[in-house]
């Protein structure tokens, strides 16, 4: 199988800019291109493909990542990533709005397609001779063998989590929210734990290794790449 590549979504251009990104991108097979409606972007929700990433007007970005739960206060958890652009006046405010990165006026094809491909980088973690990436909802590619496996909805979570936030340890009561493992009974505490050795087991039949580490009494992380 091959990767065909991330999706980049891009709001709020002109014409003019739009053929300018389109022509550059057309030649880049490591992201799929998208021009959308800005006017639909109106909370994280809209931005419904949660691999994604999406590149829209600094107008559009407040408000973006409510996190009410305070065991999920400072991560970065499974919402897509978004790519502010405007003036510089207005990066501060959208990188505090939850902007994982920021383009200032004037930018061209090439700073979007590098910022975006960083972003791809950040969600993928060096195994072997290969890398690994999500490239949709269930689906974890590893690129040496061109192969990917099958993931269920919480493994999908737990992995998707774990390379979003490289180097942080997420506790079982996190892990327990995102994956609704909390709602699972009186042997509740033992299931985080029975999915993460299902899915290192299915990680390491794809690539020979895992890199998902754990800590006792702190969690589980993956090493940032060096």
């Amino acid at each position: 199988m091959q990767f065909t590549g991330r999706r980049v979504y891009v709001a709020g251009v002109d014409s003019i800019r739009k053929k300018k990104i389109k022509l550059y991108m057309d030649n880049r097979p490591d992201v799929q291109l998208f021009f959308i409606d800005s006017s639909v972007i109106n909370s994280i929700n809209s931005c419904v493909d949660q691999l994604g990433i999406y590149i829209i007007p600094h107008t559009f970005v407040s408000d973006l990542f409510p996190i009410d739960d305070k065991t999920m206060k400072g991560l970065s958890l499974f919402a897509p990533q978004v790519i502010g652009f405007g003036p510089v006046e207005a990066m501060a405010f959208s990188f505090m709005s939850g902007c994982n990165d920021y383009l200032c006026e004037p930018w061209e094809p090439e700073e979007l397609y590098i910022r975006s491909f960083r972003c791809i980088q950040s969600e993928s973690k060096k195994v072997g001779e290969g890398s690994l990436y999500m490239i949709d909802e269930h689906r974890l590619y590893y690129s040496n063998r061109e192969e990917c496996i099958n993931l269920s909805k919480a493994e999908s979570i737990i992995i998707r989590v774990l390379l979003r936030n490289k180097g942080i340890f997420i506790n079982r009561e996190t892990l327990g929210i995102l994956t609704e493992s909390r709602y699972e009974g009186r042997n509740s505490s033992r299931a985080i734990d029975m999915k993460i050795s299902r899915l290192r087991s299915k990680i390491r039949s794809l690539c020979g290794d895992c890199p998902i580490r754990t800590s006792s009494g702190y969690g589980w992380t993956i090493d940032p790449d060096i």
